[in-house]
């Protein structure tokens, strides 16, 4: 590729420092992210892989969590994404959780700013549209999804490579990057975004067949290619993401509900104007909770961007223009969800009933949005002046008189009697009120100030004074964007994350003298259970982060989910994946009756529990009980008792003629047992003498014949040798695991060989050395680039039936699913009556 201007590396060089200003203090390691997932998931699991690569380990089991999970099964935390290696293996896990976000959103900018001078527009017209996508509301408030932000920030890169492969030559130099980067995309831990992205660049290079120039085998190499090829070359993880997903929750795919959950409902659309028309999680102003998470349902990308937008699409008939055009609506029709039949067949197509949220789809309409933004500058730069401005001049005393209108009401203390009533009741004060106001006449006038800037340019500037001030629509549109998100994504001192909060510290040291004497770490003695929640404490981790941090201060305290393996302590409660077994959901809903059988000798409550075995030993910001008679990790039994059916064997675990200590449920036995279900219990305690993540050694000592149960999870790739002889290894009370022994035995040796990973090694490493060779082969060739030339007039032939075909799918759409549309025209509705005074 040729060097770049000077001019674009200037634009380059204002994208990186536009970046920096919106993540200064993140920049400035003044604190650290923490919302949400970022606290709950994504923390732990980048720490966790961080000190294992420090160790030169890959872990590819986790003792710690969930009574033992594959967490580089699990995927999110992006083990081998090169990023993730690099930032794990140099720094801390929370200045390597800033820099990620910093970086992508940079990767963001600068290709969709390649994409836009490819398609030929001016430097700040593709500026504009990197700007508007990397910045946009869509992803800004993605901080919580860092693997999600990884994938987005390739897809604009997707476009590049397919618009180089097709008019630069050297087709399969390109197609072999563009392999390679999807191989990234799938490594750094959403396969859902990353197919999204797929079938979007797929979807572009066959529109770009229509060009004048383009041969099929090439389109056909793009779409067939390079999506096998850079799957292989990920294989190394999705192999075992899949094996994981085949037994997890996600299994037989979704049910319809929990696929369309968090459709976009119609009225809220309004939010591409007024993004906080429905208050803002970050302040605690958000009321429509009920309908899903507002970091799902936000598909604001500036006011200037959509006016752009529409020029764009009034005024362009190339085939790039129609194509995003279709993409964008596509995007925001598919992000309706349950709202439309076109998503009854999204529902239908095989592999796309794993995936939930609808809203994704809008990852298509901010990149859509953001090119149709830049390809619309570069039309008021070089083309003609538009035609009679009348209607835009109604369009603005429209938008000035509701404006008017609205700002008397809200600054009369008006508001909507249920909006105010669900704040006053969510916060117990007015503040929220105050917050709510501000914010919404902040839209409005930033709706009024954009349509101004917007209707001066396009009507009251001729085309020299138009290119004059471009970069001052730049810098408009990155003003916009800054007011919405800047602070959306709030940061905490990382202490909060380093430092070991006093309920782990409490638990460490009244085991202490327990650890120097059997020298076995605190995940292979005992388990903890954390039963706090939102439900049952005071605290609140889904708003109000940008004025009140305390709960998030507090979150380390509870040691939730996956938080107190990061001090060094096991977990026994599934957590924010949804990739969790389906085994260890089933086992779980046996609290507290099966808690004992997972080894859980102390629980995190709020409040007191209600149960008088268990022992106050910590009492502070959350309280810690300790059960005396928890059960061991690992004993021996002699009998047992088959079960196949999961249903009925966990009623049978249940009840109060199961002793656990006599008698092991198994659903099958896959041995020949030198003991009878009758014969007199023989119960031992077995001694583990080393207990590592993916290998664990038990002494047998003096006991009878029995089953050994070892209260870990079952899953595929545990392997266990008895004395040196491999041995079955079979499930154990639902979830655990079980080997037949006999009284002669002395040692037992469980080690994880995962078989999935071994076959993606080396299916990946082949997949590697094939692109490579390809690359090299293909950039010393010769290069015989083609002229594209769009066909404008089949181009305009597309875009009226792309239009005609958009208003007939939202017209069946009503039709079809009137009583949807009827919920959402109502809540949409403001009566007279529901307005209350100040």
């Amino acid at each position: 590729m040729m060097a770049l201007k000077r001019a674009d590396r200037l634009a380059l060089g204002a994208l990186v420092l536009c970046t920096a200003a919106f993540f200064w203090d993140a920049l400035l390691m003044r604190g650290t992210f923490f919302v949400q997932d970022v606290m709950v998931q994504n923390y732990p699991f980048r720490d966790f892989f961080a000190r294992a690569l420090k160790d030169l380990h890959l872990p590819l089991w986790h003792p710690g969590i969930t009574c033992g999970f594959p967490l580089f099964a699990e995927g999110q935390a992006g083990a081998l994404y090169p990023l993730n290696v690099v930032v794990g293996l140099l720094l801390p896990t929370h200045v390597g959780l800033n820099l990620s976000f910093i970086i992508h959103t940079a990767i963001a900018a600068a290709g969709t700013y390649g994409f836009l001078r490819l398609l030929r527009c001016a430097p700040s017209a593709a500026m504009t549209a990197a700007v508007t996508y990397a910045f946009s509301g869509f992803l800004i408030v993605r901080a919580m999804s860092q693997n999600y932000l990884a994938v987005a920030a390739w897809f604009p890169v997707l476009f590049v490579l397919a618009e180089l492969a097709l008019s630069k030559g050297r087709l399969w130099a390109w197609l072999s990057a563009m392999a390679g980067v999807v191989g990234l995309q799938f490594l750094a831990g959403h396969p859902q975004a990353t197919l999204y992205g797929l079938i979007a660049v797929s979807l572009y290079g066959l529109a770009r067949g229509l060009s004048t120039g383009t041969r099929r085998s090439q389109v056909a190499a793009l779409v067939v290619a390079v999506p096998v090829l850079g799957a292989a070359l990920a294989a190394v993880q999705l192999l075992p993401t899949w094996e994981l997903v085949k037994l997890s929750g996600r299994g037989e795919g979704l049910s319809w509900e929990t696929f369309a959950s968090m459709s976009m409902p119609p009225e809220r659309l309004i939010t591409l104007l007024l993004p906080n028309f429905y208050g803002n999680s970050s302040v605690a102003t958000y009321w429509a909770r009920e309908q899903g998470f507002f970091i799902q349902l936000c598909p604001y990308i500036g006011i200037l961007p959509l006016f752009l937008c529409l020029s764009a699409a009034r005024n362009r008939t190339d085939i790039p223009t129609v194509f995003f055009v279709a993409l964008s609506a596509l995007a925001l029709l598919l992000s309706l969800g349950k709202y439309t039949t076109l998503y009854d067949l999204i529902y239908q197509l095989p592999g796309l009933s794993f995936f939930r949220i609808p809203t994704r789809f809008l990852l298509w309409w901010a990149l859509g949005g953001a090119v149709l933004a830049g390809l619309g500058l570069d039309r008021k730069l070089w083309g003609p002046a538009e035609g009679s401005s009348r209607g835009w001049t109604v369009a603005w005393g429209i938008a000035f008189t509701v404006w008017i209108g609205l700002m008397l009401w809200v600054n009369r203390h008006a508001l909507p009697i249920e909006i105010g009533q669900w704040l006053m009741q969510s916060m117990g004060e007015a503040a929220p009120l105050v917050h709510y106001r501000r914010e919404l006449l902040f839209d409005l006038l930033r709706l009024v100030t954009m349509t101004a800037v917007a209707l001066v340019f396009f009507y009251r500037l001729d085309q020299a004074r138009r290119s004059r001030w471009a970069w001052g629509i730049v810098a408009l549109v990155f003003i916009d964007l800054f007011s919405f998100g800047a602070r959306f994504n709030s940061l905490i001192p990382a202490d909060v994350y380093t430092r070991v909060p006093a309920s782990a510290r409490a638990v460490l040291e009244h085991t202490s003298e327990e650890a120097d004497s059997t020298g076995t770490p605190a995940t292979a003695r005992f388990r903890v259970v954390s039963l706090i929640s939102e439900r049952t404490s005071p605290y609140d981790w889904h708003g109000g982060w940008a004025l009140d941090r305390f709960s998030y201060q507090r979150y380390p305290e509870t040691l939730r989910m996956y938080t107190g393996s990061l001090y060094g302590l096991a977990n026994t409660l599934p957590g924010w994946s949804p990739l969790h077994l389906r085994s260890q959901w089933q086992f779980i809903r046996g609290y507290p009756r099966l808690l004992p059988l997972a080894n859980v000798r102390f629980r995190i409550a709020h409040n007191n529990v209600r149960d008088g075995r268990l022992r106050l030993v910590h009492d502070e910001v959350v309280k810690v009980f300790e059960d005396p008679a928890v059960m061991p990790r690992a004993y021996v039994v002699g009998a047992d008792t088959v079960i196949s059916e999961p249903v009925d064997r966990l009623r049978f675990m249940s009840s109060e003629s199961f002793d656990p200590m006599e008698r092991v449920v198994l659903s099958q036995r896959p041995w020949e047992l030198p003991l009878s279900s009758d014969r007199e219990a023989v119960s031992r305690v077995v001694r583990i003498t080393s207990y590592r993540p993916e290998e664990i050694r038990l002494d047998l000592e003096s006991h009878g014949d029995g089953v050994l149960v070892l209260g870990d999870t079952h899953y595929p790739g545990w392997r266990a040798w008895i004395d040196g002889r491999e041995v079955t290894v079979a499930e154990a009370n639902h979830l655990f695991r079980a080997v037949s022994v006999s009284s002669e035995d002395r040692e037992v040796v469980f080690r994880f060989h995962s078989t999935s990973f071994r076959v993606g090694i080396v299916i990946s490493l082949l997949s590697g050395l094939v692109l490579l060779a390809t690359w090299r082969r293909a950039s010393a060739g010769k290069v015989r680039g083609r002229t594209l030339r769009d066909n404008e007039a089949l181009g305009t032939h597309i875009r009226h039936w792309v239009s005609q075909l958009g208003v007939i799918g939202v017209l069946h759409a009503v039709a079809r699913q009137w009583p949807q549309w009827a919920q959402a025209a109502e809540r949409a509705s403001i009566p007279i009556g529901a307005w209350g005074g100040g």
